[in-house]
């Protein structure tokens, strides 16, 4: 009697996005890739419900149609915080509302996941916000890997904070003088950092962020050692900081995500077809981005001064959001 055949099990890898479009967007063309490299992985999307931004029902539903090799979870809903945090601090608002599925998060794994025995478990892909869920990774016994959407430069700048904070560094002031972070080549001057440092909730969220990040065995970066070769030297001569995996740049280049309608993305894809090639620049500050009326004057100042040719995306009100081509030249 001939022996029966074995399976090898594939290696599961279980996504958790942050709940916005954009990092939902950027880990999934990660994914994509990973999966065209090496089709011995499983990968599991756990999504939460955003509890604000664009619905991305749509385009999960065309992601799982066209990509049925993805297994896409929902999870439980959690009530979000008082509306007020949000407005107090946005970045310590999802913190909270994302540490709130923690365990949600483990109940799926354990039972969609470790359930299937046609899969073993190979590791958790984290948002950079969900770093909460790295204990879940050190309760099931896998390795956690921290994704981050943005570059290697601004990941070096977080990894800095807890020593800032540790050596009685305070939140940032505009009339500090430069920082030396190492990741950038240049001081830092602080009117250039983002202004959620600037105060209690936002700076002390991103410590307890970058501190969880070194307890991860790898991050995934969306960059290129030849676009940030400094920054990238530095991390990975660091022997403290995990290894770092430069992936990028990672970018949705068909235009799948819900952001802009059909008749609106027409109208902006025929003016850049008009316009010379690589004559166009573009000004996006991601889908929850947002300045006050005094940066939003001195930027378009900028554009008006410089004489090329724009597409930017303005973040307004829900009801008025829009993207604004703009001819200068």
């Amino acid at each position: 009697m001939a022996p029966a055949e074995t399976t090898t099990p594939k290696k599961a890898l279980v996504f958790v996005p942050a709940p916005g479009i954009g990092h939902l967007v950027s880990v999934m063309e990660f994914a994509k890739r990973l999966l065209e490299r090496d089709d011995s992985f499983s990968i599991t999307m756990l999504l939460m419900s955003p509890p604000f931004a664009h619905d991305v029902t749509t385009y999960v539903e065309k992601l799982s149609a066209s990509h049925p090799e993805f297994q896409f979870l929902g999870l439980p809903s959690v009530t979000p915080p008082p509306l007020e945090d949000v407005i107090a601090c946005p970045e310590h608002f999802v913190s909270i509302f994302i540490a709130d599925h923690k365990n949600h998060v483990k109940d799926m794994i354990v039972n969609h996941v470790l359930s299937n025995k046609s899969v073993k478990l190979a590791g958790l892909i984290l948002d950079l916000f969900c770093t909460p869920f790295v204990d879940v990774a050190k309760d099931l016994g896998v390795p956690p890997y921290i994704f981050f959407a943005s570059g290697a430069a601004f990941l070096g700048s977080m990894l800095y904070l807890p020593d800032r904070f540790d050596n009685g560094g305070v939140t940032y002031k505009p009339t500090d003088p430069d920082s030396m972070i190492p990741s950038y080549i240049n001081p830092v001057p602080s009117t250039v950092l983002p202004s959620l440092l600037f105060h209690d909730g936002g700076y002390s969220t991103f410590v307890s962020h970058a501190r969880k990040f070194m307890e991860a065995k790898g991050i995934i970066v969306n960059t290129f050692a030849e676009l940030e070769s400094h920054a990238v030297s530095y991390l990975n001569g660091e022997a403290s900081v995990p290894q770092v995996y430069t992936v990028g740049p990672v970018v949705d280049l068909k235009g799948n995500s819900p952001v802009a309608d059909g008749s609106q993305r027409e109208e902006i894809m025929n003016w850049l077809d008009a316009q010379p090639e690589k004559s166009v620049v573009f000004l996006c500050f991601g889908s929850q981005g947002s300045f006050g009326v005094p940066q939003l004057k001195e930027i378009a100042l900028g554009l008006e001064q410089s004489g090329q040719r724009f597409l930017w995306s303005i973040r307004r009100p829900p009801s008025q959001e829009s993207l604004n081509p703009g001819n200068k030249a």
